[in-house]
């Protein structure tokens, strides 16, 4: 395991010098491929560790399994929707569903309409993807070039797909999708991908978490979306950890560059024993445990097990879009031009209604944007007042709610204007009090209001 190890950082090393903008594997894993510096991932993994959520979880677990927690709770289930099932029932279920990988592959259309893909994306989707019975664990291979495709491979036993392998398998899908909408959906092969595998997780992870529901398996609840949330949260604390330990060794390489396999095993130990140290003991006991090391990802793909928590707290990010209901309209996806004269209109609440005004409006799917070039308002005491270069303004309509603001002229005597900063929408902000009755002339202002 370790002789392994040591030879990948070797030939890692021989690298180094070819790759000045990044001369180190821990620099290409960051800078270059997550295109996040390894001190802003170290942070937000420490933020998660030391979260003020870990205990209050915690104690929710120990009074579920009634005993006080013990190290092997890092990998705590009962949160998962099947949890609750016994797995030996799971299993029948989907191996009398899946009996070969075939049968899955066929099934893949159902199951992606199921993630919400209509009926004809849903088999474009399909036909470019493939799917393999493995001999190992699961895994999704992306396709290099159009026309060929991206492999799903799970376990398939000869009694059929148990539930561990068609769990796999969905979460390889979602990997396939991105996988596949990253090939076509761009302008030219060169820019496949995402940003980094953070992000392909992250899908995975929200394909995984609908299991059940695509097997026919109950549609969520108010409950059963809490238990997910703590269901996540908790791996996502399991996987800094592991993350933590993953960075830790590959630190320790390059500080030790000629150490022998039985050494980098006491390192890795002494690593995952301060991680767990530092972090888990207090929380589940078992000072200098090693389940942190215990991770082939280490050995199989270097300084990928940051990208695991950094894909939990996408997927939390993306389940948030998709509990509106569907993720926001993309800007160019709805234009909708208003035009319209002799309109009246109370362009602010508390405000006089603005008649005779020319107006335009334009709505895109992520902006809102109303003018009036001018218009006549009447103050309650009979006052005229002319409102122009009136615009109001929705930036960003996906946050709810939207923030939004508004700017306008106003040019009138000042007992009109005195009047209209006297109003409840105005008198908060305008800080000066003016008697309209007592007081000439004429004010030229502009306003400028947040909303």
């Amino acid at each position: 395991r370790y002789a392994r190890m040591l030879a990948i950082f070797r030939a890692e090393r021989k690298l180094d010098a070819y790759v000045p903008v990044a001369p180190t594997r821990i620099a290409r894993a960051f800078e270059l491929g997550r295109e996040l510096p390894e001190a802003r991932v170290k942070a937000l993994l420490t933020q998660v560790l030391e979260s003020p959520l870990v205990p209050r979880v915690a104690a929710e677990i120990q009074s579920r399994l009634g005993r006080k927690l013990e190290p092997q709770d890092v990998w705590y289930a009962g949160f998962k929707p099947g949890a609750k099932r016994p797995e030996s029932e799971l299993d029948a279920l989907t191996r009398k569903r899946y009996p070969t990988a075939e049968a899955f592959a066929k099934d893949l259309p159902r199951i992606l309409q199921g993630m919400g893909f209509s009926a004809d994306k849903a088999d474009w989707l399909a036909a470019r993807i493939r799917v393999d019975a493995s001999r190992g664990a699961g895994h999704a291979q992306q396709a290099l070039r159009r026309g060929d495709f991206a492999r799903l491979r799970t376990r398939v036993e000869k009694g059929g797909m148990d539930y561990k392998g068609y769990n796999i398998a969905v979460h390889e899908l979602g990997h396939n999708v991105e996988q596949t909408f990253g090939l076509y959906g761009v302008d030219h092969t060169l820019l496949t991908g995402v940003p980094n595998n953070a992000f392909t997780e992250a899908l995975a992870f929200v394909f995984q978490a609908r299991d059940l529901e695509l097997l026919g398996q109950g549609k969520p609840t108010k409950e059963s979306e809490r238990e997910r949330v703590l269901g996540d949260f908790w791996q996502t604390w399991e996987r800094s950890g592991i993350a933590m330990v993953d960075m830790g060794v590959w630190h320790w390489l390059y500080a030790n560059p000629d150490a022998t396999p039985a050494q980098l095993r006491d390192a890795v130990v002494s690593i995952s024993r301060d991680v767990w140290n530092r972090w888990f003991a207090p929380v589940l006991g078992g000072e200098d445990t090693t389940l942190l090391a215990v991770y082939s990802h280490m050995i199989s793909y270097p300084l990928y097990l940051p990208d695991y928590p950094l894909g939990h707290l996408i997927a939390f990010q993306i389940e948030e879009h998709l509990s509106r209901k569907g993720p926001p309209i993309p800007d160019d996806g709805l234009a909708v031009n208003i035009v319209a004269s002799g309109v009246a209109v109370r362009p602010v609440d508390a405000m006089p209604v603005v008649r005779d005004a020319d107006l335009k409006a334009r709505v895109t799917g992520r902006t809102a944007t109303v003018t009036i070039g001018q218009g006549i308002a009447d103050t309650p005491a009979g006052r005229k007042i002319t409102i122009s270069d009136f615009i109001f303004e929705v930036p960003d309509m996906a946050p709810k709610p939207s923030p939004s603001k508004v700017r306008f002229r106003v040019d009138s005597p000042i007992p009109a204007a005195a009047e209209i900063l006297a109003s409840d929408r105005l008198s908060d902000v305008s800080g000066t009090f003016i008697d309209p009755n007592a007081s000439k002339g004429n004010l030229t202002a502009t306003f400028n209001l947040g909303m």
